[in-house]
């Protein structure tokens, strides 16, 4: 293994989740693809030359398809410029958002999605 290409996230609403996904975190479609059970999936990077990609599924079709695979959401850090003014720009765009915690020298901060999962994100200097 040398990389990460890809995550899953398994939500109920793909094309509401990836017009959340774009329009107000500001994540790039990079492709829309049929996913299990003739169901549309997305993918979506943070950046064009991003390494990793979250993938949209669809958790019914893959529950259905792929019984074995666990659907629950990963724990996913992101990495911003400003965590203070990532903030307030989600929180104007309507995004639910956490309060500002320091954890040593790091600021971080978390937001929901449309469907209630929780991802963090961090400064990186």
């Amino acid at each position: 293994m040398k990389s990460i290409s890809q995550i899953m996230l398994y939500v109920e609403d793909t094309e509401k989740c990836a017009t959340f996904w774009v329009e107000k975190i500001g994540f790039t479609l990079k492709q829309t693809m049929l996913g299990p059970a003739e169901t549309t999936a997305f993918v979506l990077v943070p950046q064009a030359d991003s390494e990793t990609a979250i993938v949209l599924l669809n958790k019914r079709a893959v529950a259905e398809y792929s019984p074995e695979v666990n659907l629950e959401t990963p724990s996913l850090m992101f990495s911003c410029d400003d965590v203070k003014q990532t903030r307030e720009n989600l929180t104007r765009l309507g995004v639910v958002v956490g309060d500002i915690v320091q954890i040593g020298n790091v600021l971080t901060c978390n937001f929901c999605d449309p469907e209630g999962r929780y991802f963090a994100f961090s400064e990186s200097k």
